[in-house]
């Protein structure tokens, strides 16, 4: 319980700072109770004592941890809404959309999100001239009347600055590196991809495979959100939970130390390859403890496994808990996975075990119970449609991966890329025609109105009290 104390301190001073830029004075003040409470509990015994010192210490290590990524740099506000001409590195892999190209380019001391014509040569690493009008990220509002904090969505990435519409001009290639060589490997993996699996398939089967971003055009993805289903375009955690178990799985014949190194590098290298986005690590890193806690014998609690990967994730960077949704609704969601999903399942004995239906019907519904109150409060799109829509796909989504992988591989080879591509397309034309079939029927989805934050806060606190008094929460 002590790890919980900490940790839920730990993220509350996060949320806390953040939002209201609390004071370092009143952090440190904090510390001297904390510590004195902590004393009194370990000398007298005390066990709750030593939870309540440390459950205020981890507000003060949190609120701490996240001062210093609160301040703006303003190296270049001079030159805000002037042409401006600036030499950088390309730091992260190229963003390929359906029109342009994004790129995050590193000057020596700021990062600016520039956005260029498709029609370029461009690698991560490249240094690069780019020559555009400075501005800086703004919030704006949504089609459904949310307003989206995009400023603070880029600053928890340390991008402070845009350039769009930019001209480009490579001075000098990228030398070579481990991550440039992953990049490589997966656009040579989405290259093949495209070129045995006609569009929009092919978009979605990198989507679920690598994470890839090219577009699937604005019809298809709204498609995909009314119905419930966005999280499979995205390699959300539950597709990298199925390569996770498929890598441990296809190591078990070696020595367990032997798969652990090799499992937990794979995986390693899978989440840098894709991205490393806050739902990919999340499920990456639990996905290495449940290697290390095979290999050793140990139990592997799920819960303290979320925990530690969350505070890790926090303590590298503290800004996604607030401004990050993707961070947000992973954890809900796997939340709602270990402790709603259950329940969930004594009440349908009804729904057949065969191919794990009753397994995959209760987790749906049980990550959809626990997703539902942040779901509405940033996108306030209620979907009627999405537990049918999630019972029909997330069962062949698997499949999916797998021929999408095998074409990715051997889609290059000449006379028979076609040909390995076609498993890919049939299985992925099912998702696609399902999915636009459902969101096209009348009353799928229902957009709210917006509403404060605290009534999704009074909703998990419900949910929470719910689960404690069925002896769940925390078990």
């Amino acid at each position: 319980m002590n790890l919980y104390a900490i940790s839920i301190g730990f993220v509350l001073g996060i949320f806390v700072t953040t939002l209201t830029e609390v004071s370092p004075f009143i952090l440190v003040f904090l510390s001297i109770p904390a510590l004195l409470l902590f004393g009194y509990g370990i000398l007298g015994k005390i066990p709750k004592v030593v939870m309540v010192g440390l459950f205020i210490f981890g507000i003060t290590l949190g609120g701490i941890r996240v001062i210093p990524e609160l301040e703006r740099p303003v190296s270049l506000d001079s030159f805000l809404d002037t042409e401006i001409t600036i030499i950088g590195n390309v730091v992260e892999e190229i963003d390929e959309r359906e029109t342009h190209l994004r790129l995050i380019v590193e000057t020596e001391d700021v990062r600016v999100l520039v956005t260029t014509e498709k029609f370029q040569t461009l690698s991560f690493g490249d240094t690069i001239s780019v020559t555009g009008t400075l501005g800086i990220p703004e919030s704006f509002e949504t089609d459904t009347g949310r307003i989206f904090q995009y400023d603070k969505f880029l600053a928890k990435d340390e991008i402070y600055y845009t350039l769009p519409f930019a001209e480009v001009e490579i001075l000098k290639e990228g030398t070579a590196s481990f991550r440039g060589f992953l990049f490589s490997i997966k656009k040579f993996f989405l290259t093949n991809i495209k070129d045995s699996i006609p569009e929009p398939q092919s978009a979605l089967g990198g989507g679920i495979t690598v994470g890839a971003k090219r577009s699937l055009g604005d019809d298809l993805l709204h498609a995909f959100q009314v119905t419930g289903l966005i999280h499979i375009v995205v390699l959300s955690g539950y597709n990298v939970t199925i390569i996770a178990e498929a890598i441990m799985r296809s190591l078990r014949f070696l020595p367990k130390q032997t798969s652990l190194f090799i499992g937990a590098g794979t995986i390693t290298v899978f989440v840098f390859m894709v991205g490393a986005g806050a739902t990919i690590v999340r499920a990456g890193i639990m996905a290495v403890l449940a290697l290390i806690a095979r290999a050793t014998g140990r139990t592997y609690a799920l819960t303290r496994a979320l925990i530690i990967a969350g505070i890790i994730m926090l303590l590298i960077n503290p800004l996604i808990l607030v401004y990050d949704p993707s961070f947000q609704l992973s954890f809900i969601a796997t939340l709602g996975l270990m402790y709603v999903a259950p329940h969930i399942e004594k009440y349908i004995p009804w729904v057949t075990d065969k191919f794990g239906l009753r397994n995959i019907v209760g987790a749906t519904i049980g990550t959809q119970i626990a997703v539902f109150p942040l779901l509405l409060y940033l996108t306030g799109l209620l979907s009627l449609s999405s537990l049918p829509s999630n019972i029909l796909v997330l069962p062949i989504i698997p499949f999916a991966m797998l021929a999408t992988l095998i074409a990715g591989v051997f889609g290059s080879i000449p006379g028979i890329g076609f040909i390995v591509g076609i498993p890919a397309y049939l299985i992925l034309s099912y998702v696609v025609i399902l999915v636009e079939f459902i969101a096209a029927i009348p009353g799928s989805s229902i957009v709210l109105p917006a509403f404060p934050f605290w009534v999704t806060a009074s909703l998990y606190v419900g949910l929470a009290f719910f689960l404690w008094r069925r002896r769940s929460f925390l078990s």
